[in-house]
C-alpha cells in the first residue's frame, strides 16, 4: 500500500451539514483535493512542521510567522515542531501529523518523493511562491520536479566545510586554521598523536546528521569511492562522535576538539560567538552548494494552511528571517537583502557569501547517486566507523604511534591506513529483498539501498556482517604493524 493509500480509507466520504441563515448545505470532502482544510471564522489552527532545523531556527521562524498577516488572516495561532532524524520521518508522515516538511537537504527530499510523501506544488499560490525562487543558483538546481509536477523548492542555500578552534589546536601544537585547507587535512596522522586519550576532530554518526553526511559524500564523490572512504576512516579514527550536527558544533565551540565537520551557518554562528578563537573554512579541494528544501506533506489534512506558510517562507519577508543572528542562513531570494537590516555586520557577511557562492559554486555533485545509495551509505558508515569505533581507534593509533616511533614513514602510513579502510564484504541474504554478498563498492551500495531502507531484517543483517568484518580487519592491520617492531 502506498503512502497515500495509508491515509485514505476507500469509500470514506465525510459529509458536513451546516445550518445557517441561508439554510442547509452539504460539503463533500474529496481526499484527493490539494487542500483539505475548511477554515471557519473564530476557529484557531495549529500548523505542524517536520524539520531538521535547529530549535533556535524554529523559535525565530515561529515568532516571526505568527505575527504576520499570513498567519493572522488564516487564524494560524500556533506551530508545533518535530525534529527527529530523517530516518524517523516516515512513521510521522504515515500518522498524518505533519503539514510542512522543511530542511534536511535534497537527498532526504528526493527519497520522500520516491515514497510519495510530498504533495505536488501545483496550486496557483504555490506557482507564484516558487516563481520567486530562481531555478538554479551556483550551478545547482533549487527545485525538483517529478513526472512534470513541482515537488519541492529550496528555501535556503548552504555550503559545507570545517569549523576550527584555534585555541585547542595551538594548545596541542596541531595544524591550525591558517594551515588547514582541505578535508584530507583532518585525516592526517598528526591529529591522531594523542590517541586514544584525546580525539581531535568531531563528526556525527551518518544516520544522525544529513549535513555531516553530505560532507562525507562530498569526499567519496570528490576523491572517488575507495580513496574517499579511506580518508573518512582516518578522520573517524581521529574523531569524537558526540551525536548529531548540533552536538558536533558544541564540541568544537567548547574546545573539546580542534576541528569539526560543519554546514556553513553553524560555522558562521561559531565564529560570531567566539571571535578570534573559532573560524570557518571552506575546503579548497571539494565543496558544494546545497539547496535546502521546503515542501508540503501528502498526508497533511491542512494543506491550505501549509501553503500559507510555504508562501510566506518564500517571500522576501520570510527569506529575510534567515539573516537573523540566530539563523545565519543564505536566502534563495536576493530581495531578502532589501528588507530592514537587523545586524549590519552580519547582513554584509551574508550578502557577500550570497554573491561569492553564486560565482564560485562547487564541483559537480551527483544528487541522483546520493539518493540511490543514501541508506546503504549511512548504515555502512555506522557499522564500520561508529559502532566499532573503539576498535578503529585502537588500530589507527597503532599506525600513528608507529610513525612517531620511526617504524613507518609517510608512505607506510598510507599503506596501512588504506589496508585499515579497505571496503568490507558481507554474506548474501535471501527473502523479500534477496541480495548477493560481496564487497561494499558503489554498485553494491546501489543494490543494497532499497533493502536496507525498507527491511529492518536486511539492515540488521548487513550491519552485523560489516561490523564483524571491520573488527577483524582492524585487528589484522594492528597486528601487522606491531609485527614491524624489532
Amino acid at each position: 500500500m502506498d503512502s497515500k493509500s495509508r491515509v485514505i480509507m476507500a469509500g470514506v466520504v465525510i459529509v458536513i451539514i451546516a445550518i445557517g441563515a441561508v439554510g442547509a448545505y452539504i460539503v463533500i470532502y474529496n481526499p484527493f483535493a490539494p487542500t483539505t482544510t475548511t477554515t471557519t471564522p473564530g476557529d484557531e489552527y495549529t500548523l505542524h512542521i517536520l524539520t531538521r532545523h535547529s530549535v533556535a531556527i524554529q523559535n525565530v521562524y515561529e515568532t516571526e510567522f505568527l505575527a504576520t498577516s499570513y498567519a493572522i488572516n488564516n487564524s494560524i495561532t500556533d506551530i508545533e515542531w518535530q525534529d527527529p532524524w530523517d530516518s524517523e520521518w516516515p512513521d510521522i508522515l504515515d500518522a498524518g501529523w505533519a503539514d510542512v516538511v522543511w530542511g534536511g537537504g535534497p537527498t532526504v527530499f528526493d527519497n520522500l518523493i520516491e515514497d510519495e510523501y510530498l504533495e505536488p506544488l501545483t496550486s496557483t499560490l504555490m506557482a507564484a511562491a516558487s516563481g520567486r525562487v530562481p531555478d538554479t543558483y551556483a550551478g545547482i538546481d533549487l527545485k525538483r520536479e517529478s513526472e512534470g509536477d513541482l515537488m519541492w523548492v529550496s528555501a535556503a542555500v548552504s555550503s559545507f566545510g570545517i569549523t576550527v578552534n584555534d585555541y585547542f589546536l595551538d594548545l596541542y601544537d596541531l595544524p591550525n586554521g591558517t594551515v588547514i585547507a582541505n578535508w584530507t587535512d583532518l585525516a592526517g596522522y598528526e591529529f591522531g598523536q594523542y590517541l586514544p586519550l584525546l580525539p581531535t576532530v568531531a563528526l556525527a554518526n551518518a544516520p544522525r546528521s544529513s549535513s555531516n553526511r553530505r560532507c562525507y559524500e562530498i569526499m567519496t564523490q570528490g576523491y572517488g569511492w575507495d580513496e574517499g572512504w579511506s580518508y573518512l576512516t582516518r578522520i573517524a579514527g581521529n574523531g569524537l562522535m558526540p551525536g548529531g550536527s548540533s552536538d558536533v558544533k558544541a564540541a568544537v565551540d567548547n574546545g573539546a576538539v580542534g576541528a569539526a565537520m560543519s554546514i556553513d551557518f553553524y560555522g558562521y554562528q561559531s565564529a560570531r560567538d567566539r571571535p578570534g578563537v573559532v573560524s570557518y573554512i571552506t575546503p579548497e579541494d571539494y565543496t558544494i552548494v546545497n539547496g535546502d528544501p521546503i515542501a508540503i506533506a501528502s498526508t497533511s489534512t491542512q494543506k491550505d494552511l501549509a501553503e500559507v506558510f510555504v508562501n510566506w517562507v518564500l517571500s522576501a519577508e520570510g527569506q529575510a528571517v534567515w539573516l537573523n543572528p540566530e539563523c545565519l542562513r543564505i536566502p534563495v531570494i536576493a530581495a531578502a537583502f532589501d528588507e530592514p537590516i537587523q545586524d549590519a555586520e552580519l547582513h554584509a557577511l551574508l550578502l557577500q557569501a550570497f554573491n561569492d557562492m553564486d560565482e564560485t559554486g562547487g564541483f559537480d555533485f551527483n544528487d541522483t547517486l546520493s539518493a540511490i545509495t543514501s541508506y546503504a551509505y549511512r548504515y555502512y558508515f555506522e557499522a564500520v566507523l561508529h559502532d566499532v569505533q573503539a576498535e578503529l581507534v585502537d588500530c589507527w593509533s597503532t599506525i600513528v604511534q608507529a610513525r612517531y616511533d620511526g617504524i613507518l614513514d609517510d608512505a607506510g602510513v598510507e599503506t596501512y591506513a588504506d589496508m585499515m579502510a579497505a571496503m568490507l564484504s558481507a554474506a548474501a541474504i535471501n527473502g523479500t529483498y534477496g541480495f548477493t554478498g560481496g564487497e561494499f563498492d558503489l554498485d553494491k551500495a546501489i543494490e543494497l539501498n532499497s533493502g536496507i531502507k525498507y527491511d529492518s531484517t536486511v539492515k540488521a543483517h548487513f550491519k552485523s556482517e560489516w561490523s564483524a568484518a571491520a573488527i577483524a580487519q582492524y585487528a589484522s592491520v594492528k597486528a601487522a604493524v606491531l609485527a614491524l617492531y624489532p
